[in-house]
């Protein structure tokens, strides 16, 4: 108890009062005595000292509104404490005032009978509705920036920021960076280093805005920062009425950005850290960001913060009355613009890359970051490639696979600055090189010309071959069909490396570059092959390969019969010398069209009008066997990696092929793989899926023995038309049910109680559990297709559940163990069975009654959302288990009923 507590004697009233109701009037003779007590309703006083001397928290600052009667008056009590350290009065309207308080006062208002109403400050009152949000956006504001530039706690301002709404941040931030700047000492250093940056941005220092820019004091460069704080910035408005609508949500981060840069500008100064501000925006270039700051000085540059002549830069600073004769001398701009390009977003260093730049230039800070990881990841699947001069040629390379850079590279390649990499790679190639360098210089070479308009009348050759024309562009000669060139050579070196030991993998490396699937030697293109055998086998030169075996005459002077047959397979749809435009080379499939044959002691092919290749009048289906046996009516078959084939099969033909190998035929969609469509698109994706199916059904019949080595396999006209037909074979398939749709048409058999599925037997598949896989838990999806790995789920121990074809196994493990070798892989799991942590702190039969439900609820998401096959495997599996599950589940409950 207080010793300022007053107590009043209770006082007698003697003066007459009305009878009481239900009492009963005095008798004669008696007297009734009764007494009043008069309570007088003070109110408690309170020691403000106490308040004062409330050690203060760090925690925000909670807000109030207070009655303007609680705090107007002279001498009330909200008017004793307002000047208390911790309660800031920050304004008022609508009959309340604006009151910050610090979290360590509330309990002591609180017991003193203080009157306040906790609200949130940001928000208007009731009275403003619907009628003036903007106002209590401005008025929360100039509350928030009176605040601070009066030098207010921290907590009060951690208060205002965190009440803030998005768009009434940014004025907040700027003040709190204006604060920051208040230091002189900072100030100094901020114009100092204002004019080290733009002219390490700038090549003339003698121009009118060099040096209008050198003749500025401290004052006349700050008032620039000055000017973007209170007009750039949504610096509030005076009045409040005069509100302004808000910036979007693109000039907010764009405004963000500005701040942050000014931020780490402060920061690397030794100005305060402050990490709330540091929003960076990493698709901003260094470019971009340097004219952010020379914009303060009203100076646009052309290039980032770069390397300088550091002599130069001495001289320009020595006109700067910022910088005395003294300071002059003591300055290491060296060691300063290395640390500028470490530390602060304006500029790389030249060696960051190692690459143009005028590529460098150009990029983002996100590319640049993306860029890098990618060379690094290169370097460590092919260290022996790694070397600063084969940076550009891995970009070059890569951006085909992650085009993360593709339009600055195309501006690159318009360029002049582009020729001199040019002429560097065709002066390469024509060296001696290891195998992979080769490699990765004609694959370079290729993507640059990509980075140009193809010419579509150039695709070819214009020297009777395409290595002849390969030879003129390594002598610098200027040919209309230099892509084509580079395209067959790519080619030729992929179909010679599945011949080579490959230690380095480029052969994967460059197919997945350019998105196709090399094929088997080609005899239409023999000299070429011949060449880059000998080249990448033997390690030789250019031009010692053309003198080897006589190459360069082979080159220049074949038989003429042989030049008509490579002409014939190489020559397009827009023209043909050689043959009639509507002429394609086909194989020679069955004997009784050996009229049409046209045939010598050596070849022995059938030339058909295309017309007669009807591919309308075939069907591409799906047979889960890894054979089919050749017929007339089969056009193809390519075998899929899990074992199962697709066939170009002609419709009619379809229910007899079924009936022959006992087994459906499925209509077949050609769907890409999910990673695909991840990294390019569904789009781009589908189209790679086509081409790449097309060449696997064309190529079967390049090594059919009973035809004379397929000198027709080559022929782009063919390949077209494969890719053309599948190319309307997905179109049309878009508007059917999905891929495989009748394979996963689920029905039910009453009889036996299970569901069956076209083209699925529950005993193919097994339950596959697999745990310690840490971080390559996350490429589990990239081990097998659907077929193989009907699903992936992950338990409540963080292992792994897949049902996984049984052939597949072998597959599998040696993947995972590739993945992990510490990883445990446990084959024909029960998944009803406990894991061994549940058995140690529940027992065995709660563990696996617990267990049991977890399954129950895991099969039924399964067979609710996940595709038809997987469906089915839980359905089957839920079944299999169903008895054991349900005397599980049975006899727990009998425990429970018993209090066991």
């Amino acid at each position: 108890m207080s010793c300022n507590e007053v107590f009043e004697m209770p006082a007698f009233d003697s003066t007459p009062s009305t009878p009481i109701p239900g009492v009963t009037n005095p008798i004669d003779g008696e007297i009734l005595v009764r007494t009043v007590v008069e309570q007088n309703a003070q109110r408690t006083p309170f020691d403000a000292g106490e308040l004062i001397g409330t050690l203060l928290s760090d925690r925000p600052w909670r807000f109030y509104h207070v009655p303007a009667d609680q705090i107007e008056p002279i001498q009330s009590d909200w008017d004793q404490i307002r000047s208390a350290p911790g309660i800031h009065v920050a304004g008022s309207g609508y009959g309340m005032y604006r009151v910050a308080v610090n979290e360590s006062y509330v309990p002591w208002l609180a017991l003193n009978g203080f009157k306040f109403l906790h609200v949130d400050p940001a928000k208007p009152v009731n009275e403003e509705e619907f009628t003036a949000p903007r106002n209590a956006d401005a008025r929360y504001i100039q509350d928030a920036v009176r605040a601070i530039t009066s030098g207010c706690p921290q907590g009060l301002v951690l208060a205002y920021r965190n009440h803030a709404l998005v768009r009434q941040k940014l004025p907040i931030e700027w003040t709190i960076l204006w604060r920051d700047l208040s230091d002189i000492h900072i100030r100094t250093k901020l114009a100092q280093s204002l004019v080290f940056l733009v002219l390490g941005c700038c090549d003339d220092y003698d121009s009118p805005d060099v040096l209008a820019l050198l003749g500025k004091n401290e004052a006349e460069l700050l008032q620039g920062f000055r000017y973007l704080y209170r007009q750039l910035s949504a610096y509030p408005r005076n009045s409040i009425a005069n509100c302004e609508a808000g910036l979007d949500s693109a000039q907010i981060a764009a405004e963000f950005h500005r701040l942050s840069l000014f931020r780490c500008w402060l920061e690397f100064l030794g100005g305060k850290r402050d990490c709330r501000q540091h929003k960076i925006d990493q698709q901003y270039t260094a470019i971009a960001n340097a004219n952010i700051i020379s914009s303060l000085v009203g100076i646009e540059v052309l290039k980032p913060f770069e390397i300088f002549d550091p002599q130069r830069m001495l001289d320009a600073l020595s006109k700067s009355p910022l910088f005395l004769n003294n300071t002059i001398h003591t300055l290491d701009v060296v060691k300063m613009s290395t640390q500028v390009m470490a530390r602060l977003p304006f500029g790389l260093p030249n060696e960051y890359l190692n690459i143009p730049l005028e590529i460098q230039r150009r990029l983002n800070f996100e590319q640049v970051g993306m860029i890098h990881a990618q060379i690094a990841y290169f370097y460590r699947k092919h260290p022996s490639l790694q070397m600063p001069r084969n940076n550009i040629l891995v970009l070059l390379c890569w951006n085909s696979i992650t085009p993360s850079a593709s339009q600055v590279l195309i501006k690159w390649a318009a360029s002049i600055d582009s020729w001199t990499l040019y002429q560097r790679l065709i002066k390469d190639i024509q060296d001696s090189q290891s195998k992979e360098q080769l490699i990765l210089t004609l694959g370079a070479l290729l993507c640059y010309r990509r980075l140009s308009p193809p010419n579509p009348n150039a695709n070819q050759p214009i020297n009777r071959s395409y290595l002849a024309d390969f030879d003129a562009i390594l002598n610098f000669k200027y040919l209309s069909n230099t892509q084509t060139v580079f395209e067959h050579m790519v080619l030729s070196v992929l179909r010679i490396f599945w011949t080579v030991n490959d230690t380095e993998k480029m052969r994967q490396f460059l197919a997945s570059v350019f998105h196709i699937e090399p094929l088997a030697l080609d005899p239409a293109h023999e000299i070429s092959d011949l060449y880059w055998t000998r080249r990448v086998r033997d390690g030789l030169g250019h031009s010692d390969v053309l003198k080897i075996d006589g190459l360069d005459n082979l080159m220049g002077g074949r038989r003429g019969e042989e030049a008509m047959l490579e002409e014939m397979a190489t020559l397009d749809h827009e023209k043909e010398p050689t043959m009639d435009g509507d002429w394609v080379l086909v194989p020679q499939l069955e004997e009784s069209v050996a009229s049409l044959c046209v045939s010598d002691d050596k070849h022995r092919m059938s030339a058909f009008p295309s017309a007669e290749l009807h591919l309308e009048a075939y069907k591409l289906v799906y047979v889960c066997l890894p054979k089919v046996p050749p017929h007339q009516d089969i056009l193809s078959t390519a075998i899929l990696p899990n074992d199962s084939s697709v066939v170009v099969v002609r419709k009619s033909y379809v229910s007899t092929l079924e009936q022959d190998l006992d087994t459906r035929c499925f209509p077949y969609n050609v769907e890409p793989s999910r990673e695909d469509v991840e990294l390019l698109g569904s789009v781009e994706a589908q189209h790679r899926k086509v081409d790449a199916l097309a060449r696997m059904l064309v190529d079967p019949m390049l090594r059919d023995t009973r035809l004379d080595k397929g000198l027709w396999i080559c022929t782009d006209r063919v390949l077209h038309l494969f890719t053309t037909w599948l190319g309307g074979v997905v179109a049309q398939s878009k508007t059917d049910p999905p891929a495989f749709s009748e394979q996963t048409r689920i029905e039910t058999d009453q009889e036996l109680g299970r569901i069956q599925m076209d083209g699925y037997d529950f005993n193919l598949y097994t339950l596959v559990t697999v745990s310690y896989l840490g971080q390559y838990a996350q490429n589990l999806d990239k081990l097998g297709n659907l077929d193989d790995i009907l699903s992936i789920v992950e338990l409540e121990d963080e292992s792994w559940e897949l049902p996984v074809r049984k052939s597949y196994l072998p597959i599998l493990r040696n993947k995972l163990h590739e993945m992990d070798p510490t990883c445990i892989i446990e084959l024909g799991s029960n998944p009803i069975a406990p894991n061994a942590k549940e058995v140690e702190k529940f027992g065995y039969q709660k563990a696996r009654v617990l267990s049991t439900m977890r399954f129950r609820y895991r099969a039924e998401c399964m067979v609710s959302e996940a595709w038809p096959k997987a469906a089915a495997f839980y359905t089957d599996l839920r079944m299999g288990l169903e008895e054991e599950m349900i005397s599980l589940e049975d006899g727990h409950m009998r425990e429970r009923g018993t209090g066991r």
